[in-house]
């Protein structure tokens, strides 16, 4: 069951008001200029520029991969661990899990497309699939703020779970834009939402339970 820390447990904690304006800051002074909408239009755009892969900038990736990071260790800290745990070392370890288990997502996302995806395919998939979490990251922002000063456990389990629900929703429709090619592939492509997604989710959930 989910644990909802109470309010007054992270106004004793203002690191977790500091950690909330350092992702912030991070997505603000992105070196791709307008972050949000940038993204927004590479997932939603239907022409073809859209699928083209631009120029990799390490220091856009890098800060990119710290803000989703960030977001989702935050999410999943706020949302799973107990009350009384609300301290600075536990959200570290829940951070390691999360980029230990999102870069294993990573390897085996590219290893099923190295196998079964040709390159440049794959190249604009992998873009796509970033631009999709972004966009889930800087959706569930705003309902992180809200967890850290209003005491509302259904509404934000509601609001998370609405943003899951469109993240893939949206990276179900994209996925069949990109690799559909017979009736048969989107059984694939559910395969891959279920292992390479849902899978993943509930192992984080499952190892920052048993392990922090």
């Amino acid at each position: 069951m989910v644990n909802i820390p109470h309010i007054s447990s992270l106004y004793a904690n203002p690191w977790v008001a500091w950690v909330m304006f350092v992702l912030l800051v991070v997505a603000l002074f992105n070196p791709q200029a307008r972050l949000v909408g940038v993204t927004w239009h590479g997932v939603f755009s239907h022409s073809e520029r859209a699928y083209s892969v631009r120029a990799r900038d390490w220091s856009n990736e890098i800060s990119l991969r710290v803000f989703r990071l960030g977001v989702m260790a935050m999410a999943l800290f706020l949302l799973v661990i107990p009350t009384k745990t609300v301290q600075v070392i536990v959200f570290m370890k829940v951070l390691g899990i999360v980029a230990a288990i999102y870069t294993l997502q990573l390897l085996l996302l590219h290893g099923v497309g190295y196998v079964f995806v040709p390159a440049k395919r794959m190249a604009a998939a992998m873009e796509q699939y970033s631009n999709i979490r972004t966009l889930m990251c800087v959706g569930l922002y705003p309902i992180l703020l809200l967890l850290t000063n209003i005491p509302s456990p259904i509404f934000i389990q509601v609001a998370c779970a609405i943003v899951l629900i469109l993240f893939i929703v949206v990276l179900l429709g994209k996925c069949i834009q990109l690799f559909y090619t017979t009736p048969m592939s989107i059984l694939y492509i559910l395969l891959y939402i279920i292992f390479l997604e849902l899978l993943p989710l509930m192992v984080s959930i499952s190892a920052i339970q048993y392990f922090v």
